[in-house]
């Protein structure tokens, strides 16, 4: 016992202390600074996840939107170049221009359907003689023919105020 005592005492240096009581929360520190890192870089990615898909429902809307401008677009030059309405036409005019009233507004929606409504009177006086018709009676409706298209045509200058609103990607 008397040889304990005279031996030297083991003494561990004070830095080693101070290592032993801050190691933990040093280490802990550490890991909470690379986690905060790491959230910031998801937080970037994330935020561009969200410009890309807004983005993306943009374009979407835009050409939707063109679809439905493109057939009215086509709708008009057919009655203006062509002597009979094609009812294949109208049919096509009519399935594109289905979404117009989610797409665009009720100002849109109302135009086209004006647009379907002279359509139907161009069609139902196409320009075919029929059997048993006198000339008068041919004269008289190729000229209401030539007013209704002109009717027809007249309102394209309308579709442009009515959709330009909508025709931007930023919209």
């Amino acid at each position: 016992m008397v040889a304990n005592l005279l031996q030297p005492a083991v003494v561990d240096p004070a830095w080693l202390h101070y290592v032993q009581v801050l190691g933990a929360p040093g280490v802990a520190i550490v890991a909470a600074f690379i986690a905060w890192r790491i959230q910031r870089q998801q937080v970037a990615i994330a935020k561009g996840a969200l410009k890309t898909a807004d983005n993306k429902l943009r374009l979407d809307l835009f050409d939707k939107r063109l679809a439905i401008f493109d057939a009215a677009t086509k709708l008009l030059i057919h009655v203006h170049t062509h002597e009979v309405l094609s009812v294949d036409k109208v049919m096509e005019f009519l399935n594109a221009t289905r979404g117009t009233k989610w797409l665009f507004n009720q100002a849109a929606q109302d135009f086209v359907d004006e647009m379907y409504r002279r359509v139907q009177i161009v069609h139902q006086l196409d320009g075919l003689q029929r059997p048993n018709e006198s000339a008068e009676n041919y004269t008289k409706r190729l000229m209401q023919l030539k007013d209704a298209r002109e009717d027809f045509l007249k309102m394209a200058g309308g579709a442009d105020a009515i959709v330009d609103p909508f025709m931007s990607i930023n919209h």
